[in-house]
């Protein structure tokens, strides 16, 4: 409970704060990071300026043609980033008031060579968690990361604070499937997690084992300045 009420006063102060700053944000394109097959989801591929700079992890369900062409996708290649790119839109003010939009969807980063296999999708979102960045915030030493997921597929977010940083997602096992912020024990926070290892994490005072599987994506060159 004591986690649960702390993830929530952390999305509710980000929450205060963007609905502060939100009519300084234009509306713009916010690439997403698209992945999960039994539950899709997406990241924010975010910047250290205006108006990209907020982490968002969302729950998002597609339209029958781009859910089918993603999912079709995904068994017939080893690509492991996807990227949607939604229509035009201010993002305080929809994860403040979420509702449908339009989107596409590429096969690698849409920005750096990849494949349109998708278009006009129709997307739902659910917030997970979203933070605007603050110049004043402390980086941790340790390794911090989001855990998120369900009984089928568990992943990792990590927890982006002041530039430079870095942006990853983790495909792990784990026997929890709340939201969770975790803190690895023997993790520096400037380095990414490699595929392939067993760790142990903290959650308020709780020792986790987290066994990574494969790192789907991880980003430095937009969040180094």
């Amino acid at each position: 409970m004591k986690i649960i009420l702390t993830t929530l006063l952390t999305f509710i102060s980000s929450i205060g704060l963007a609905q502060h700053h939100h009519h300084s944000d234009p509306a713009s394109i916010h690439g997403m990071l698209l992945f999960g097959k039994s539950q899709i989801y997406l990241s924010h591929l975010p910047m250290f300026h205006s108006p990209h700079d907020y982490q968002v992890i969302l729950k998002a369900e597609l339209s029958t043609q781009g859910k089918n062409a993603y999912l079709e996708s995904l068994k017939s290649s080893s690509e492991t980033v996807y990227t949607l790119v939604p229509e035009s839109f201010n993002l305080p003010e929809m994860i403040k008031h979420p509702h449908s939009f339009k989107a596409q969807i590429y096969k690698g980063h849409f920005e750096r060579g990849g494949v349109l296999i998708a278009e006009n999708v129709t997307v739902n979102i659910q917030v997970l968690y979203f933070k605007k960045f603050a110049s004043s915030e402390s980086k941790p030493l340790q390794g911090s990361y989001l855990l998120f997921g369900n009984k089928e597929e568990q992943f990792l977010a990590h927890l982006i604070t002041t530039k430079p940083d870095f942006d990853q997602i983790v495909q792990v096992k784990a026997e929890e499937t709340e939201l969770l912020p975790i803190t690895f024990k023997c993790v520096s926070n400037t380095e990414p997690l490699k595929s392939f290892e067993t760790l142990e994490a903290t959650a308020s005072g709780k020792t986790l084992v987290i066994q990574t599987e494969e790192s789907l994506y991880t980003e430095f060159g937009d969040l180094s300045f």
